[in-house]
């Protein structure tokens, strides 16, 4: 075999054999140069087949990348492709800049046989196994009361990073936190085959630099992992990703052999490992003498939120590729956690969870003809950007800090110099709001049966709202606008709002069928009604008494039995004491969205349940 080449070049093309039922054949597949963005040089450091050209072998149950010859621009053999990629230097610090892919150096290594590589698996699959426990975070019902659930439950393994605390290689959003119920771990000890005892787990804190977070647990975990060592991949070394999963309702173990053999600059502009084997995610890589050497993780973009927002998409926390993070770059993040939390991600109580920040305006959107009309073309580029207010509620931060209808949000700045444009469109991302307003003109709301999901009203979860979420509570922000046809800009905290519909105390009794909240701010503003009186109708079950009794969703029960109600609370007291007295019925005063009002006879067949107002 020839002597390679210092930097190269390599030929394009690499042979490989592969396994074609029991026969082998050669296959050729072209080598695209990659370049180092930092020195942004223009001799590359590397050769990597490009994925569509990958055909991988089947060995062991596991596919695995074809392992090819390399050849000289002469087209002499000159090496070894052992994964994807094939380095001309190395690049991280204390490793010799030059790759281990040649032929010679390869050929003269004395090698490590499978039978030993194998038992090393075995070994370690059985040693880390005490490390994994499971973790089962149990949600709460989404906003809407009894639909809408995506997900009632995440079952996942934590890694034993402390006596008492376990590290859960998930990403969790806010609003995923803020929704869990409880946290359940079942402990399995060194015998696989012992059943697990199940004890509470306390969510600790979750991290900002990549998707994980922590768990703590009332009393001792079996084993817990030792951070000493160098903490890195040694390069070219045999390691092994180790792995818990659940099949068939066993847990699962797995040692998946691999390798550091290349860098590559990755997130943030850090050298990442690219390993030689695929591996399962949120692996723990471990050396043949059983030494932690780094973890599988997501990581998680700077006011990644935000982004999604600005972006019209989902916020999904820790979404990009998993990264290979060292042990050298965790330790001091895993003995200390709450040092390197993410204080956004944090469980809420029920009645927190729903609670949003607000401006306190309504708004509506532009387009090219309005601010043609108002002479605001080139301050909104041509009505592309900016909302215009119609509505500021009193005692908001916007009427503190003297907005007024007609005023034009154009842009926010976050205290990190931020800015985001309003896009126009943002206005329009309500669409049950504005079609509810076209239907109304034809047809008789009298006597039209609204659903729970469906709002008269503008949506609290808006555009602007889910941009002040992804700034952050308590943060100072300034707001660009136009008043008067002159540009000001005004600087705002962002502050909690006052209960909206989805966040209202209410009360649900489901022997009558009727679940009732208390009148919040925009209620209280769309339909022109008292903030605090009475209460409104969020849901009837079919075919119940309050169905019977001809009540409508969004309608108000102003009193009941001659005595007024001002509030979940007092409604359900006027319905016990009824219950107590023996009646058999109440008698609600109800108005409905137009204003008008009427008597409906609700009966009483059974108790009230016991629906918390």
């Amino acid at each position: 075999m020839a002597d390679a080449p210092a930097d190269g070049p390599l030929s394009p093309v690499g042979i490989a054999p592969f396994e074609d039922q029991d026969r082998w054949r050669a296959m050729g597949f072209p080598f695209i140069p990659l370049y180092d963005n930092a020195t942004k040089g223009n001799t590359p450091t590397a050769y990597a087949v490009e994925p569509e050209q990958i055909v991988p072998v089947r060995r062991g149950g596991s596919l695995v990348p074809p392992v090819a010859v390399v050849g000289d621009a002469a087209g002499r053999p000159i090496g070894f492709s052992i994964s994807t990629h094939c380095a001309l230097r190395f690049r991280l610090e204390n490793e010799p800049k030059r790759g281990a892919w040649r032929g010679n150096e390869v050929l003269s290594d004395p090698g490590v046989p499978l039978t030993e590589l194998r038992k090393d698996a075995e070994r370690l699959a059985s040693n880390c196994a005490r490390y994994f426990q499971k973790v089962t975070l149990n949600f709460r019902l989404t906003s809407r009361e009894d639909e809408g659930v995506e997900e009632r439950r995440l079952e996942t393994y934590g890694l034993a990073i402390g006596k008492r605390r376990l590290l859960v290689p998930e990403s969790l959003d806010r609003e995923a936190a803020a929704r869990i119920d409880t946290i359940d771990v079942d402990i399995l000890g060194v015998d696989p085959k012992s059943p697990p005892r199940k004890i509470p787990g306390t969510f600790l804190c979750a991290y900002k630099t990549f998707g994980a977070f922590v768990v703590e647990v009332p009393e001792d975990l079996p084993a817990a992992l030792s951070f000493g060592g160098t903490g890195n991949l040694p390069f070219l070394e045999p390691c092994f990703a180790i792995s818990a999963q659940e099949k068939s309702g066993v847990r699962k173990i797995f040692a998946d052999l691999t390798r550091g053999v290349f860098s590559e600059r990755g997130h943030q502009d850090r050298l990442d490992w690219v390993v030689g084997r695929p591996y399962h995610e949120g692996a723990a890589f471990f050396s043949r003498e059983g030494r932690m050497l780094a973890l599988s993780l997501r990581p998680r973009k700077e006011d990644e939120e935000r982004r999604a927002v600005e972006r019209g998409r989902p916020h999904r926390s820790g979404s990009t590729a998993e990264r290979i993070f060292p042990l050298a770059e965790l330790r001091e993040m895993l003995e200390n956690p709450r040092a390197f939390q993410d204080e956004r991600i944090v469980l809420r109580t029920k009645e927190d969870e729903k609670q949003r920040v607000w401006m306190g305006v309504e708004f509506s959107p532009l387009n090219k003809d309005l601010a043609k009309a108002l002479g605001i073309e080139r301050a909104t580029k041509d009505g592309a950007i900016g909302c215009i207010v119609y509505h500021v509620y009193p005692g908001s931060p916007a009427e503190k800090m003297g907005l007024k209808p007609e005023d034009v949000i154009l842009r926010i700045r976050d205290p990190k110099g931020v800015t985001t444009e309003l896009p126009s469109a943002a206005a329009e991302d309500d669409p049950d709001f504005f079609s509810m307003m076209e239907m109304m003109e034809d047809v008789d709301l009298e006597e039209m049966d609204l659903e729970e999901d469906i709002r008269l009203w503008p949506d609290r979860d808006n555009f602007l709202t889910r941009l002040l979420m992804a700034i952050g509570p308590g943060k100072k922000i300034e707001i660009a606008i136009l008043s008067g046809g002159r540009e000001v800009a005004k600087e705002m905290e962002i502050q909690r709002s006052p209960p909206d519909f989805d966040s209202a105390p209410k009360y649900q009794n489901k022997d009558i069928g009727l679940t009732v909240k208390a009148v919040t701010y925009e209620v209280s503003w769309y339909f022109h009604a008292d903030p605090g009186k009475g209460v409104i109708v969020s849901k009837i079950e079919p075919g119940s008494p309050a169905a019977i009794a001809r009540i409508r969703t969004f309608e108000f029960i102003v009193a009941a039995d001659g005595r007024p109600v001002d509030g979940p609370a007092a409604f359900r007291g006027i319905l016990e004491k009824a219950l107590a007295d023996r009646r058999e019925s109440v008698n609600l005063t109800v108005v409905n969205i137009l204003g008008k009002s009427r008597f409906a006879d609700l009966k009483l067949a059974k108790p009230p349940g016991k629906g918390a107002p």
